[in-house]
């Protein structure tokens, strides 16, 4: 029966579109291999025929509380994701640093770059404002037309040492 059978089509791609938001929401190999593999397999799957990402992390402890975890692992996916939709960038270079208690996130690119100063606010901005600001951190853009954009993200981490 065709109309069964069109029902049966829309609910499989129903369910992957499902697992495809879940898995968004809660990258498996965050929790599985930690923060740090999670960032370099989104680079991986970000790399285009065009889009070459490197990622360097330096100091980044393994024992980061989850939450904190997940909110650095959505800031790098925002600035990555972008760099390389938005900015059309060639070459994206994405860093985590951290020393002691102090945190430090910088994406620089070679895209397109944007007008910073005015009203322009897209919805990625705003997004990437209301994390850092969750983070009570830092956010400094630097931005220049056909240069590129530098993002540079700073914020101090609790003594919360995930059990």
């Amino acid at each position: 029966d065709g109309a069964l059978k069109s029902i049966a089509d829309g609910l499989d791609r129903s369910i992957n579109d499902l697992r495809h938001i879940a898995r968004n929401m809660m990258p498996e190999s965050l929790l599985k291999y930690g923060l740090i593999a999670a960032i370099k397999d989104f680079c991986k799957s970000m790399e285009t025929g065009t889009a070459a990402i490197t990622f360097q992390s330096y100091g980044v402890q393994e024992n980061l509380a989850q939450s904190t975890q997940i909110m650095i692992f959505r800031i790098v996916q925002e600035l990555i994701t972008n760099a390389v939709k938005h900015a059309k960038a060639n070459h994206i270079l994405a860093e985590c640093l951290q020393q002691q208690n102090t945190f430090l996130i910088t994406v620089e690119d070679d895209g397109k770059g944007f007008e910073t100063a005015g009203d322009f606010e897209g919805i990625g901005l705003t997004t990437l404002r209301n994390r850092v600001k969750f983070l009570d951190g830092k956010l400094d853009i630097h931005s220049e037309k056909e240069v590129g954009t530098t993002i540079n993200i700073e914020f101090e981490i609790e003594d919360e040492q995930q059990n």
